[in-house]
């Protein structure tokens, strides 16, 4: 597409530059005219060559952020991995305070379990978050959303 909108600016400067040589010799008020005209018409071809470059650099982001995103999922899916210094939130063998809903299989666990019901999961304070219904979702919850 670049290349496309490249060579299209190429043939309207030759373009332009003939048709300005072309009527000078018969009046020079013509060919300003062409010239404002024909500069007038490069402006939208230039300003879509800009965009594209923008809308490269905006793929390239999405793409580190959806890389991040990625790394940020296994780590909060897979806490054995995740030392617990890094996620102080992550303490092993703690007992849900409320009901709760499974992250992996979506089973609903009674109080005061630690692991779930049907595919033996491990209870975490924060992947299963229970204590305030009206905090904002954590990134799990977001994944499981996401995932339905």
């Amino acid at each position: 597409m670049r290349k496309f909108l490249y060579i299209l600016l190429l043939i309207n400067i030759l373009t332009l530059t003939y048709a300005f040589f072309a009527v000078l010799g018969s009046s020079v008020l013509y060919a300003i005219i062409i010239l404002l005209l024909g500069i007038l018409e490069l402006v939208p071809i230039i300003a879509i060559i800009s965009c594209l470059d923008g809308v490269e650099k905006l793929k390239e982001e999405n793409a580190m952020l959806s890389y991040r995103l990625k790394k940020l999922e296994n780590e909060i899916l897979q806490p054995d991995s995740v030392s617990e210094t890094a996620y102080p939130e992550l303490i092993h063998g703690d007992t849900a305070r409320a009901v709760w809903e499974c992250v992996k299989c979506g089973t609903v666990n009674k109080e005061g379990t630690s692991h779930c019901s049907n595919c033996k999961a491990e209870y975490s304070p924060f992947i299963n978050p229970t204590d305030d219904p009206n905090k904002k979702p954590k990134l799990s919850r977001w994944i499981k959303e996401k995932k339905k």
